[in-house]
């Protein structure tokens, strides 16, 4: 007997024609939610050097002052950290080779983590930042926007509404912060506190109790003009 087919609004029809059968429900959500902080008006020289100019920091004094606001937001991750009584873990090399949710998880788990501040790490990694450079045409220094590295220190929480989630926080002007939020942790939230059962791996559901209440809950914070992506149990 052949199986209907799923609806191309929740499965794209070349994949339903292909794995249909194998489908036991779709569950759509959210994935990933990450929202970005930034002081746009320091993402310019001009007001950049307005800055300046306001705290009374010359140009030939800008690297001091930024590495003292550097050490400081070092210092205050390092001292949340210690307040919490929770690790912070510097990363040494390449960040991008060092899984971080791996990390996250194994000391979340070790230390039984089931709310609030799970740690803290630090790691170089690539910026938009706005740093003090000669101009050779001019002879003058000047504010520039460049790429470049610095210390990112990741506060990594596990929150009884969006499940485990960080907040990502740059070192170096402008001081951008990104937060990051796990549409599947914050489901299983969801599910937790209305008791449906759930067998999940990883950033994964294997298994639905109940698959049509945990698509209402997903739905609550779904918005009906955005076509959300969809998650497959086989």
């Amino acid at each position: 007997m052949s199986t209907p087919v799923l609806p191309e609004s929740h499965v794209p029809i070349a994949f339903s024609n292909k794995f249909g059968p194998l489908i036991k429900c779709v569950l759509g959500g959210y994935d990933r939610l990450r929202f970005r902080g930034t002081l746009r008006p320091l993402f310019s020289p001009q007001w950049m050097r307005g800055l300046l100019c306001s705290a009374k920091i010359l140009l030939k004094d800008f690297a001091a002052h930024a590495q003292s606001v550097s050490q400081e937001i070092g210092d205050q991750a390092r001292q949340a950290a210690a307040d919490q009584k929770r690790p912070y873990h510097y990363i040494r090399g390449s960040s991008s080779a060092f899984n971080k949710e791996e990390q996250i998880q194994r000391i979340a788990q070790q230390d039984h983590i089931k709310e609030g501040l799970i740690a803290v790490l630090a790691a170089v990694e690539p910026c938009s930042a706005m740093t003090v450079r000669p101009n050779h045409q001019t002879q003058r220094l000047e504010p520039v926007h460049e790429y470049r590295k610095c210390l990112h220190y990741y506060h990594y929480y596990e929150d009884p509404t969006f499940g485990r989630c960080h907040v990502r926080g740059q070192s170096w002007y402008p001081f951008t912060v990104g937060i990051c939020l796990n549409g599947r942790a914050m489901l299983a939230r969801q599910m937790d506190r209305h008791q449906l059962a759930y067998l999940k791996a990883d950033n994964c559901f294997l298994k639905l109790a109940d698959p049509a209440a945990a698509q209402k809950l997903a739905d609550i914070r779904a918005r009906s003009s955005l076509k959300l992506p969809r998650f497959f149990l086989f």
